[in-house]
């Protein structure tokens, strides 16, 4: 299958890459109130495929807020109800501290770059 990729007007950008061993979702730009119910959908459909595994690439998104973090609880409480990994990579500096600031480091599986 090949990757899609979705432009929207509201400040971010995001692209799906369908591989035999994951899928991977790279999100750039900011996620924040007026759009991470579009990110929450997005990784609702992907995780509904049913992929070995899903990772996260956020090393492109410059701006994060709380809501961006509740569509990435969301998803990985989907995936552990079917049992599927789920990581963020390549996570920003700013991205991380906030995650960190909320108490939710151990809780994601945040790796440094995705496989090769």
């Amino acid at each position: 299958m090949r990757p899609v990729t979705e432009r929207t007007s509201d400040g971010w950008r995001m692209r799906i890459d369908r591989q035999p061993d994951r899928t991977v979702m790279s999100v750039s730009g900011e996620i924040d109130l007026s759009n991470a119910s579009r990110l929450t959908d997005w990784l609702t459909i992907i995780i509904s495929e049913q992929p070995a595994a899903v990772d996260i690439d956020l090393s492109r998104m410059t701006f994060m807020d709380s809501t961006g973090i509740r569509s990435f609880v969301a998803a990985r409480h989907l995936c552990e109800e079917k049992s599927l990994p789920f990581r963020l990579v390549q996570v920003q500096l700013n991205t991380r501290r906030l995650i960190e600031a909320v108490g939710l480091a151990d809780y994601f599986n945040i790796d440094p770059a995705p496989p090769a």
